[in-house]
């Protein structure tokens, strides 16, 4: 049944096709949003293919028709866009950020996620900024796992990067591993001693720690130090009331 589904589908988007030979371009976009929107994605496949044989270098018309072909389970199609779009000198990262963009107002982030892994295995030139789109993905999934594992991949060519490294200090406090995001954060401020979200991080982590231990005297001198290092960059209620609460001003 749902091959004969697709047989017709795809009979209606080439009649489609014949007739849209003629339309103008507003037309033809104003078409394939209504295909799309109604998810009928054979015709609006077709209508974005119509759409890129005149505007050839349009990112946001190759994302839609890229997830339009996902949502067809078409990964060919999808790799088939992705590759038209680099021949035509179209930014690969406005066409990923094109894909990211419309798949996740369909609520369809794995969409995204395929799309990346696919692109990745069939063209591994383009590894090293999938990667890092990949570990971003993960972070905004809250997938301390993979969020680590793509942080460390990412690392290996940049490792004094902050950005990096507060990802993967991100990741390693969703595991629980509090030791090695700890020790990742220090490893930022060596870098970046100014790096105000590291010296929250360090000053939350030992405030924990006093809280369960109001006997732990390290744990709130860190604490104290972070807070005050933090609210010398950047002045916040929010320190000022941790740095109280520390001082014993305030229970």
């Amino acid at each position: 049944m749902r091959r004969i589904v697709m047989i017709l589908a795809m009979v209606m988007a080439g009649v489609a096709w014949a007739a849209a030979a003629t339309t103008s371009y507003n037309e033809l976009k104003i078409k394939a949003e209504r295909f799309f929107e109604q998810r009928e994605w054979a015709s609006a496949s077709a209508m974005y293919d119509l759409m890129l044989d005149r505007e050839p270098k349009v990112a946001e018309t190759y994302g839609h028709a890229i997830v339009a072909a996902g949502m067809r389970d078409d990964s060919q199609d999808q790799l088939r866009l992705m590759r038209e779009a680099t021949l035509a000198y179209v930014s690969f990262d406005s066409v990923f950020n094109e894909v990211e963009r419309v798949s996740f107002s369909l609520g369809k982030t794995d969409l995204y996620e395929d799309f990346l892994l696919m692109v990745k295995a069939k063209d591994p030139w383009m590894t090293r900024t999938i990667d890092q789109r990949l570990m971003a993905y993960y972070s905004f999934r809250r997938n301390p796992e993979r969020t680590v594992e793509y942080a460390r991949i990412m690392l290996e060519g940049m490792p004094d990067d902050v950005g990096y490294l507060a990802s993967l200090a991100q990741g390693q406090a969703g595991l629980g591993h509090w030791n090695d995001a700890l020790a990742t954060w220090k490893r930022i401020l060596e870098i970046d001693p100014v790096n105000y979200d590291a010296l929250l991080e360090i000053g939350n982590y030992n405030y924990m720690q006093w809280e369960q231990d109001p006997g732990c005297g390290e744990c709130r001198a860190e604490a104290l130090n972070a807070f005050d290092q933090a609210q010398q960059i950047q002045a916040t209620p929010y320190v000022a009331q941790m740095m109280e609460r520390l001082e014993g001003l305030k229970k």
